[in-house]
């Protein structure tokens, strides 16, 4: 029989430290274009346990970047779709379907005991809640976005780098609500391996750095983001870089 850990061990060694990714514990939030690419991506890599949260069922419209779902998912809860295609295509790591919808009422709760929490998800409020939430347990939060042809990814690690509330401050929502799978893929990549080296290595290199691609100009330019002063989340100014 094949030994899968065994396989991505020899794959991954150079590269990520194995034992700290079979350990570590990661919390998606968002199971869209971006958030199907990173649940693939971390237990291809060889997490050992993943929970994917999201409320809302697969729909057709969205099929073209939500590429874990097929027609046979349609109106079915996309956490629990999302892990029954995770754990047959990475059976050795642990996928934790959480059918909720993430509030500032339940934000603290649900994100409690995970090493590390992703968002994936379309709308502010829910990153605030959660970038709170964060703050407040002392838990790693990596942010991905997508808007048309544009993404951006964004690690934030309380005490060392500007949160989310600093990054959006004044921020709308996008109008532009059209993408493709493959800056929705490009994206996911991105954060995926910013997951993996902080998970593998520690490392806080990318910390306050917020990555925005352009996928239709083919350019990636990095951002060094101050904390915002009087920040009500992480407080005072801070050059992070």
């Amino acid at each position: 029989m094949c030994d899968i850990a065994a396989l991505k061990d020899e794959q991954n060694s150079c590269l990520f430290n194995t034992r700290r990714l079979r350990l570590s514990n990661v919390l998606l939030i968002g199971v869209g274009g971006i958030g199907c690419g990173i649940a693939v991506h971390l237990a291809g890599a060889g997490v050992g346990s993943i929970s994917v949260c999201d409320f809302d069922v697969a729909a057709a419209e969205n099929l073209n970047r939500q590429f874990i779902f097929t027609t046979a998912d349609l109106g079915a809860r996309k956490a629990e779709a999302a892990a029954r295609f995770v754990s047959g295509y990475a059976p050795d790591c642990r996928v934790t379907p959480i059918v909720q919808k993430v509030s500032g009422q339940n934000a603290a709760d649900i994100i409690s005991g995970y090493d590390l929490v992703m968002l994936a998800c379309d709308n502010i409020p829910t990153r605030l809640a959660v970038n709170e939430a964060c703050s407040m347990r002392c838990i790693n939060l990596i942010d991905s976005g997508i808007s048309g042809g544009c993404g951006s990814s964004y690690l934030y690690i309380p005490g060392k780098s500007a949160c989310l509330a600093c990054l959006m401050d004044g921020t709308a929502e996008s109008a532009d609500k059209r993408t493709v799978g493959a800056v929705a893929g490009i994206v996911a990549g991105i954060a995926s391996v910013t997951a993996l080296e902080i998970l593998s290595s520690k490392s806080h290199k990318k910390a306050g750095k917020l990555i925005l691609t352009d996928a239709l100009n083919n350019t990636t330019d990095e951002l060094n983001i101050k904390k915002l002063k009087g920040c009500r989340i992480c407080g005072g100014d801070l050059n992070v870089g």
